[in-house]
């Protein structure tokens, strides 16, 4: 073996050297801070994954209620994304949620793995999952997810160093918790953003509300405007282009019973042939 060879072959297992090991968490962290999408991120981390850990199947998971549910995925089928996982029902996940540190379950446990039956690759599909890891993650105290990785032959996983993989899910952890906090703030932005377009609508439709003039014919047309506000009945308002009928309608509901309810201004054009 030459000095520039990155893996070692020992029995059908690869051995990563510890300069692969640097280069997949540089790579994974610059994925992680790059302008990529959440989605986009996630994926690349799993792709990143392979290159230490020679899966099958592999799914990053958020903690959603009492289970989790698959926020991306490589190797499983398509429809997998979004389905929940609970914890009663899959004991393996439940095992992973009481840990600390990542977990790799024997390959003759009698557990079944949550995604038997759901590997992509048709040639595997029937086949049951025999090696699997799974690695908690968290934000502080918090556990806000977990990472699989799942392969059919028994000794897939043999001699992996967990220290590396615990720095892998360290990262993706990261990545989740900043993800969320990132959308969450989105979702306020959103709804203050409705709030502003909400009120800067209502200034705009209170805009001249207040009619001002002290002449006759203001004091005759605000004597009218109280006169068919006390009344249920519908007014149409006529009038040339830019005499103010809008102000008038808004002054005629202002002042009616009916002024709490929201109003909606509708202009009736009139042409004559």
């Amino acid at each position: 073996m030459t000095a520039k060879s990155s893996c070692i072959f020992c029995y059908d297992v690869i051995l990563i050297t510890t300069m692969d090991k640097t280069d997949i968490l540089i790579r994974i962290a610059m994925d992680l801070t790059s302008a990529l999408n959440a989605d986009n991120r996630y994926q690349r981390l799993l792709d990143s994954l392979r290159r230490a850990i020679p899966y099958d199947a592999a799914a990053l998971m958020r903690i959603d209620g009492d289970g989790f549910t698959v926020a991306a995925s490589n190797g499983l089928v398509e429809d997998i994304a979004g389905r929940h996982f609970s914890r009663s029902d899959h004991p393996r996940l439940d095992i992973i949620c009481n840990s600390k540190e990542p977990v790799l379950f024997p390959a003759d446990s009698h557990l079944p793995d949550p995604f038997d039956g759901f590997l992509a690759d048709e040639s595997l599909s029937k086949t049951r999952i025999r090696s699997c890891l799974g690695c908690p993650l968290y934000a502080g105290n918090s556990l806000i997810g977990a990472l699989t990785a799942d392969a059919v032959d028994p000794l897939a996983f043999k001699g992996l160093d967990l220290k590396f993989i615990r720095a892998i899910a360290a990262l993706a952890g990261a990545e989740m918790h900043t993800t969320d906090l990132m959308r969450a703030l989105e979702i306020g932005a959103e709804k203050m953003g409705l709030i502003a377009k909400d009120l800067m609508r209502d200034v705009l439709l209170d805009r001249g509300k207040e009619m001002i003039g002290t002449s006759k014919a203001m004091d005759q047309l605000r004597r009218e405007i109280d006169l068919v506000a006390r009344s249920d009945f519908s007014i149409l308002i006529t009038g040339e282009t830019g005499v103010g009928k809008e102000l008038v309608a808004r002054a005629i509901h202002s002042a009616s019973q009916r002024c709490d309810p929201v109003r909606s201004c509708e202009r009736c054009i009139h042409r004559r042939d």
